[in-house]
């Protein structure tokens, strides 16, 4: 799924496609793991540097919210 089919997903689900969400979205999507927020962060953060844990925190929360994701 690249950016653009993240954010037409995001856009269908009432969610503003931010830089942030798709990020973290597609780092879900194409890791079929569970990770936690911190390793997210870490993953991210070499590419997006401006990216902070609470900003990892709450686009989690808002897939969450949306339904696109579950936590476990």
């Amino acid at each position: 799924m690249n950016s653009r089919e993240i954010a037409e997903l995001l856009t269908a689900h009432n969610l503003r496609p931010t830089q942030q969400r798709i990020a973290v979205y597609d780092y879900l999507y194409t890791h079929r793991t569970h990770p936690t927020a911190d390793t997210i962060y870490r993953a991210l953060v070499e590419k997006y540097p401006t990216f902070s844990r609470t900003t990892i925190y709450n686009s989690l929360h808002s897939l969450t919210d949306a339904r696109l994701i579950r936590t476990v």
